[in-house]
């Protein structure tokens, strides 16, 4: 009878820390953060038709994960508007969207959308800017 009496409590045991094992591993938080594929400089590539002409460009961008929400980045430096100007964006996996947004000393309103591949980025934004008017521009990103 013993001996039932310690597998039994054997048992018990084993269950019990089967039991605190699965909730540990339920509780551990999810690294599998899209956002984390998007942190980092890139180098841009800008094109637009502004007034009739082509317009090219290059600058870096920096992004990084918003604090505020668990699907947002923060890009700076869009469209070489400064280093002080950030847009937000929304992550959804290899997608995001820039709602509508205004930045800027010149207080420029921007949206838009892109897609990641790897390290690279394209997006679109529409800009209404004080004196060309609403522009398209199209942005190609490699990460530095």
């Amino acid at each position: 009878m013993k001996t039932f009496v310690k597998i039994g409590k054997a048992i018990n045991l084993a269950m019990c820390m089967a039991l605190v094992i699965t909730l540990a591993a339920g509780c551990s938080k999810d690294d599998n953060d899209p956002r984390d594929a998007y942190v980092g400089t890139y180098s841009v590539k800008v094109s637009a038709a502004i007034q009739g002409s082509l317009w090219t460009g290059t600058h870096n961008i920096t992004i990084t994960k918003s604090s505020l929400n668990p699907n947002d980045i923060l890009i700076s430096n869009p469209l070489d508007l400064g280093a002080g100007v950030s847009v937000n964006a929304i992550v959804t996996g290899n997608t995001y969207v820039i709602p509508q947004q205004t930045v800027g000393t010149d207080m420029v309103g921007l949206s838009g959308s892109g897609s990641r591949d790897g390290n690279n980025l394209k997006f679109s934004i529409l800009a209404s800017l004080q004196v060309e008017g609403q522009v398209n521009f199209t942005c190609e990103a490699s990460k530095l």
